[in-house]
């Protein structure tokens, strides 16, 4: 009986196929996450547990996302150039944008150099370059005399450092499905995803419920962290048609964290299995006035990549009761997100089909 009323309830696939969801919105709530958890240091009350966790999870919310509507983006296109063009399009020009503002306005504003040496100092341009290339592993986030007296001195745009692991992990997902012929048999890719989630996870898991020094790993614990999230989100792209969507199932989900709380690793492990789940019930079961949403436009990376200067310089210039500063850094972030999403996002991916024509 209960196989049946599972056979009978909607799975992911039902809806993958559709644009009518709540990822928008989503990701909007995880870059207003990530935006209000810098809004504590950054206005001197330092990283308390809860702001810290808060900026945690909504980044692992961007990379869960990531990973499945990529995967998505992958099998819906001609051929592998379309796909990496549009992966361009996606992240570059806004970037471009993000870092001529902190370079050449954040910057020139706020430097304490004479402007005539500002401009003629090499740390000026490899930040502009490295940052625009996203040279791994490591870009800058110091500008000559800028932000130095600040309480984090001399982080222009520290959140720039995640961009990276996306645009690698965007060349190894769609490698590995281009030379395992995934768009014609799908078991391979899948088969290798699989193994390299439980790789990844069993380490990311180990490295944060044990606080056990870091063993000896070719990466940091953050590739391996953001690299969980994101697989993650491939697996159930790929994995969508068994699974299936119900409040019942996600209540049920949620009692199992109650349970695991006896043990810190299994405790780990559950949860953040969990917030998938969860990310993908939100994504397409809540319906109705939620998905006018849509109609604004993708906001999210745009508040991602200009908050954080924005609220460097806020903090520099004045001294703010902290509810105003998180309205007034909000507002001009949210202003440039959407200037952002307008005037140079929505028109680039307009050229997405550009290598559409040619088989591959």
């Amino acid at each position: 009986m209960l196989s049946n009323k599972l056979k009978s309830m909607p799975t992911l696939n039902t809806f993958s196929e559709s644009r009518d969801n709540n990822f928008n919105l989503i990701r909007f709530g995880a870059a207003l996450g990530v935006f209000f958890s810098h809004c504590f240091p950054l206005a001197g009350f330092g990283y308390q547990g809860k702001e810290y966790l808060l900026g945690f999870v909504c980044l692992n919310v961007f990379f869960i996302v990531s990973g499945y509507l990529v995967t998505k983006s992958y099998m819906d296109c001609k051929n592998i150039k379309q796909f990496f063009w549009s992966r361009i399009l996606r992240i570059f020009p806004a970037l471009f944008l993000a870092v001529l503002y902190s370079t050449f306005i954040i910057g020139l504003l706020f430097t304490t150099l004479p402007l005539d040496q500002y401009l003629s100092n090499l740390q000026v341009y490899l930040y502009f370059v490295k940052n625009i290339a996203l040279l791994v592993p490591d870009i800058p986030s110091y500008l000559p005399g800028v932000f130095e007296s600040n309480i984090y001195n001399s982080e222009v745009n520290s959140p720039l450092w995640s961009l990276p692991y996306e645009v690698f992990f965007y060349i190894v997902i769609g490698l590995l499905a281009y030379v395992s012929s995934a768009k014609k048999n799908i078991r391979a890719f899948s088969i290798t995803i699989s193994l390299l989630l439980l790789i990844c996870y069993a380490i990311f898991v180990t490295n944060y419920s044990t606080r056990a020094a870091d063993f000896a790993l070719p990466f940091n614990k953050e590739a391996y962290r953001l690299a969980s999230f994101f697989l993650l989100g491939v697996v159930f792209y790929l994995f969508r048609s068994k699974i299936v969507l119900s409040h019942w199932i996600m209540l049920s989900l949620y009692v199992l964290i109650g349970i695991s709380t006896f043990y810190h690793f299994i405790f780990v492990a559950v949860t953040y299995c969990v917030l998938v789940y969860t990310i993908f019930y939100l994504a397409y079961i809540p319906a109705g006035r939620l998905r006018s949403f849509n109609r604004l436009g993708d906001y999210s990376y745009g508040i991602y990549i200009f908050g954080y200067p924005t609220q460097q310089a806020i903090s520099t210039a004045y001294e703010l009761p902290f509810f105003i500063y998180c309205v007034v850094t909000f507002l001009i972030t949210l202003t440039l997100a959407v200037l952002s999403w307008h005037w140079v996002e929505k028109r680039a991916l307009s050229y997405k089909n550009l290598h559409s024509s040619k088989s591959g």
